[in-house]
């Protein structure tokens, strides 16, 4: 049968029929139909997406980051005579929020739309501005082309914007990493990182430094990542002749720029870390070549024996913590452990083990304790409490309990105001004996 196609609606042929010699003829027209199609459809897509920006004033600028009042325009392109009804929008990501930029105007001939967003206080992007593939919203309106903009989507494209008005401040210091050493010591080769928090996103050139007290030297942790967001970072490596029985510090004015720059769009970052300083973090404590004489804790055991229902510690009942070090350890004043029963803390006071390996913190129940998980003991603990906790060459001994910390030990269930606490009380009255007279009576 040869081929045969009858109109249907839309102008369209239906195929009726096919002969086997007609074949090749078939499959060549619906390619060619095909590659029209795709090429037509190819006409019509988008092909071009870019941003320009200017001043309020409508003045166009370039190498700066968008400011408060300043509008972005996006011009979307297509090889097509575009007609635009309503008001389409289109979304632009900046930073975590989500922002419209309105439809401004319409180019018909050259198949071109103009997009328009006015940077608002507080927007803030340091990556620059992303627009999505499927970013155009017709927002009840039509556009009479396909809208996906493809290929031509931008990811944290060269466009930042910076709508706060300061220059960036510290908001916070953190640090962070991992002794090798006994008890989390940092010794030679591990890394301490410094995480630098601003209000606002900074950028930053060269490599500005963060000054580390260790013990009586100044060490620089350089800046090694975190440029245009708001956290930078610091690093350092431990080296043999670092020690600090007390901990790293990190001075109000620790950072400095070292021949870079941290920076946004409206001048230069305050460098000053102000409340933010570190004092003695017990956390860092560093032995650079393992062998200085550092008492470190090597463990935490708890004892007692409690006398109420089922082992639980009454009122009265008392609790030791024994905290063993890696070396024999002098005590002066009470240096004390803290423990948490319930929501309470409350301070175990040293007793003995002066001279020895384990020093021995003593705490007596009172009738408002209560923990029926079990009382626990966090890593910062032990504190000095105005004494000392030295080795016999005067080396401080290092206060974190690191992994020896203990939580809610359920052999350590307290009940402080339980009935077992308030002494033994009357339960019942019995007699007994045999009378020896007639009939049992008593003679």
């Amino acid at each position: 049968m040869p081929l045969r196609r009858t109109p249907s609606r839309g102008g369209r042929g239906r195929v009726r029929g096919l002969a086997v010699g007609g074949s090749l003829l078939f499959a060549a027209a619906l390619s060619l139909t095909a590659g029209a199609s795709a090429a037509a459809a190819q006409a019509q897509a988008v092909n071009s997406v870019r941003a320009w920006l200017y001043t309020s004033s409508g003045t166009r600028v370039t190498n700066r980051a968008a400011r408060t009042g300043d509008y972005i325009d996006i011009t979307i392109g297509w090889h097509w005579s575009i007609q635009v009804t309503g008001s389409p929008r289109l979304a632009l990501g900046i930073g975590s929020a989500t922002r419209y930029a309105s439809h401004q105007s319409t180019n018909s001939g050259d198949g071109v739309i103009i997009f328009r967003y006015t940077v608002q206080a507080g927007d803030e992007d340091a990556d620059g501005i992303s627009i999505a593939a499927n970013a155009i919203d017709l927002n009840g309106g039509t556009i009479n082309a396909p809208t996906s903009l493809g290929s031509y989507a931008i990811t944290n494209g060269d466009l930042i914007v910076d709508g706060n008005a300061g220059t960036p401040s510290v908001a916070g210091v953190t640090l962070s990493g991992t002794g090798s050493g006994a008890s989390g010591v940092f010794i030679a080769g591990d890394t301490i990182e410094a995480s630098v928090a601003f209000d606002q996103a900074a950028t930053v050139t060269g490599t500005p430094q963060l000054a580390l007290t260790i013990g009586a030297a100044t060490r620089q942790a350089n800046y090694v990542s975190g440029s245009r967001t708001r956290t930078l970072v610091f690093r350092y490596t431990v080296v043999t002749a670092d020690n600090d029985s007390n901990g790293i510090s990190i001075g109000a004015s620790a950072l400095t720029l070292n021949g870079g720059t941290i920076t946004d769009s409206h001048g230069n970052a305050s460098l000053s870390l102000g409340s933010h300083a570190v004092s003695d973090n017990n956390n860092f404590v560093v032995d650079g070549d393992g062998t200085s004489g550092l008492p470190v804790v090597t463990g935490v055991t708890v004892s007692g024996a409690g006398q109420g229902a089922s082992g639980a510690f009454i009122a009265g009942d008392r609790i030791e913590v024994q905290v063993a070090f890696n070396r024999a350890a002098t005590v002066t004043g009470t240096p004390q452990v803290a423990l948490t029963i319930g929501t309470e803390t409350r301070q175990a006071d040293y007793v003995s083990g002066s001279g020895t390996t384990t020093l021995v913190f003593r705490y007596t129940v009172v009738a408002a304790d209560s923990d029926s998980n079990g009382i626990s003991i966090g890593a910062s603990a032990l504190a000095l409490n105005g004494g000392t906790i030295r080795d016999a060459s005067n080396n401080n001994a290092t206060l974190a309990l690191g992994t020896h910390a203990v939580t809610n030990d359920g052999n350590f269930v307290v009940n402080g105001g339980g009935a077992d606490a308030v002494g033994p009380t009357v339960t019942g009255v019995s007699l007994s004996g045999t009378g020896q007279g007639a009939s049992g009576v008593f003679i």
